[in-house]
């Protein structure tokens, strides 16, 4: 997934996840505790059968370029992207489109929380300069809304 850039163009790093080098385990901020595939079955057993896509943002810029509406106390009960703004390190990054529904940030479960809370813990996970890349696992917005609700109060 390398690619070719010249001196001028910044590089956008590969964006697997997590790769399978020892260093990228050791500082990626889901793969630090644990193996991609229990993170599998982790999440298949917290949202069930439905398809989910963890992706990377690299904060290679200074804003994250990212909006959101949505959460427990409003009419769109989870997070959903409404925006992808160019220039900043959502759109640089790729995979993040807009009607994605956010399920996680940084393995930090949005499910339930209020917009404003959503939002906030979003903007601190791009704030937090311990690490490089922030981790958002999503849904497409054709997933049953109500069963990932449903099935995350029972849990």
């Amino acid at each position: 997934m390398g690619q070719n850039m010249d001196k001028n163009k910044s590089k956008t790093p590969d964006r697997d996840y997590p790769s399978n080098s020892p260093q990228d385990r050791s500082t990626h901020p889901v793969a630090m505790e644990t193996d991609m595939g229990e993170f599998l079955d982790m999440w298949k057993s917290k949202y069930g059968n439905i398809h989910f896509e963890p992706i990377t943002i690299y904060k290679t810029k200074p804003t994250l370029g990212l909006a959101i509406e949505g959460g427990a106390n409003t009419r769109q009960p989870l997070p959903r992207v409404i925006s992808v703004q160019p220039g900043g390190s959502a759109y640089e990054s790729g995979g993040i489109k807009v009607g994605h529904v956010l399920l996680e940030v940084n393995r930090r479960c949005l499910v339930g929380m209020e917009h404003n809370d959503a939002a906030r813990a979003i903007a601190e996970a791009f704030k937090n300069k311990s690490l490089d890349r922030m981790e958002l696992l999503v849904t497409e917005t054709s997933t049953d809304v109500k069963a990932i609700l449903e099935r995350c109060r029972k849990s």
